[in-house]
């Protein structure tokens, strides 16, 4: 739960400070689709599915560099 906590902290902060003419990083591109698609609930661009996507983001990232270190990856 912590890490989906801060997941949507980060997502609240890029949503109080967005600039669509100067996009970031994936938080930011995502809130671009999301602006795009309001109109388009079945699209699945919403605040619930950017933390969920963020966070599977970041759990492969760390799996990635966990994998990468172990003395069992040869």
């Amino acid at each position: 739960m912590k890490v989906i906590d801060f997941v949507k902290e980060k997502v609240n902060a890029h949503r109080a400070d967005y600039d669509p003419s100067n996009p970031r990083d994936y938080i930011d591109c995502f809130l671009a689709e999301m602006e795009k698609l309001k109109d388009d609930t079945a699209a699945g661009f919403d605040v619930e599915n950017l933390c969920v996507c963020t966070l599977d983001l970041f759990i492969a990232g760390t799996e990635t560099t966990s994998v990468q270190g172990s003395p069992l990856h040869d």
